[in-house]
């Protein structure tokens, strides 16, 4: 999982892509043009005093969020792949992906709508989508997860990248349906060629090996979980 701090530092590159410029965002910020404190904190430059590298704190965090009327928590969120609009409101060209009411249980029970329901969405960089091996671009769904089963790997609240072209199993982390629950484990293979189904969490006792018989749907696959990781 990537630090808060370089979540802050990405997220502070976005926003001096979106501006044009560090003095453009040091004037939407209300600072003076001349403002080095925010070139300090891109380029990592050390205290000269106590030599540490200098890091974006909490305080300085939500001014920004305030400010630009980002939104609570916008900077400590990652947001890889993801074309943010210009301060002009215009984006460039992209993947526009949907995100789903429905929620992927990690512990919690969740229960499924008869429907999708978007209530958002996000566009990604082509770039980033082909990266992602996807089926298809038009498969791919953003949800959010519930409950610690599946720490360290996925965290409660991630937004989840979901490939809903994949219905096979391998090994990889799936979105699972269970009668009107939907579910997010993993699946490999155990020494006899069976598929496991598990979590992450190794405090979470779980590893039920499939037999075929199971009430169980495929909603896709994991392929991205929005705080660093591709799986």
């Amino acid at each position: 999982m990537k630090p808060s701090s370089e979540i802050r530092r990405e997220n502070l590159n976005l926003l001096i892509e979106q501006h044009g410029s560090i003095a453009n965002l040091n004037t939407s910020l209300g600072r003076k043009r001349t403002d080095a404190t925010l070139s300090q904190l891109r380029k990592g430059l050390t205290h000269s005093g106590s030599n540490k590298v200098r890091v974006m704190g909490d305080t300085l965090a939500r001014d920004i969020e305030k400010r630009l009327s980002l939104g609570l928590g916008w900077m400590d969120t990652d947001h890889t792949g993801v074309i943010i609009p210009d301060i002009e409101g215009v984006k460039p060209e992209g993947v526009w992906v949907p995100e789903l009411e429905n929620y992927g249980s990690m512990g919690d029970e969740v229960s499924l709508y008869e429907q999708d329901v978007i209530v958002g969405g996000v566009t990604l960089a082509p770039e980033f989508v082909r990266r992602l091996n996807a089926s298809h671009p038009s498969n791919l769904r953003v949800i959010n997860g519930h409950g610690d089963s599946m720490l360290p790997t996925i965290h409660p609240g991630d937004k989840i990248l979901v490939d809903e072209g994949v219905k096979d199993l391998y090994d990889g982390i799936y979105v699972l349906q269970s009668y009107d629950s939907v579910f997010i484990k993993r699946v490999s293979k155990n020494l006899k060629g069976k598929l496991l189904i598990s979590s992450d969490n190794p405090n979470v006792k779980l590893s039920e090996e499939l037999d075929g018989t199971e009430e169980l749907k495929v909603i896709g696959r994991v392929v991205y979980v929005w705080h660093g990781f591709f799986v």
